[in-house]
């Protein structure tokens, strides 16, 4: 495969994609939508997830495909909690509760493939619609 070196404006939209935690049901219980990462900055993105005791799990990798270093939680939610590991996190309501939500997260790394890469960091501030069980 060729690697090519690009600028640092290039590297700046990490792909965010949503996995859904099994179900018994064929239709994720949670999905994703956000805007693209601003390096330095803070991104909005939008969830809805369907409180039915499983928490919505996600993932950040940056372009390239490399997941990041790390990340943290900035700003909690207020009607539940987001855990973070490595590269993923999960949301997850307080039972029974319906409604809105918000969180912010940062996430921080660097390409493996660049030699001296500069560090990216940037942030997502969720928007949650917690839904009730149909």
């Amino acid at each position: 495969a060729n690697i090519k070196s690009i600028g640092p404006s290039r590297i700046a939209a990490p792909a965010l994609t949503a996995n859904a935690h099994p179900a018994a049901s064929q239709t994720p219980h949670c999905e994703i939508t956000r805007e693209n990462f601003v390096k330095g900055g803070v991104a909005p993105a939008k969830m809805s997830v369907l409180n039915n005791g499983n928490p919505c799990v996600f993932s950040f990798k940056f372009q390239g495909s490399f997941d990041p270093d790390g990340w943290k939680v900035l700003d909690s939610p207020k009607h539940g909690k987001v855990e973070a590991g490595g590269s993923t996190a999960k949301y997850l309501p307080d039972p029974g509760y319906v409604g809105s939500d918000t969180f912010v997260v940062e996430l921080y790394g660097r390409n493996p493939m660049q030699k001296g890469a500069p560090s990216l960091n940037g942030s997502f501030s969720f928007q949650v619609d917690v839904r009730g069980k149909p």
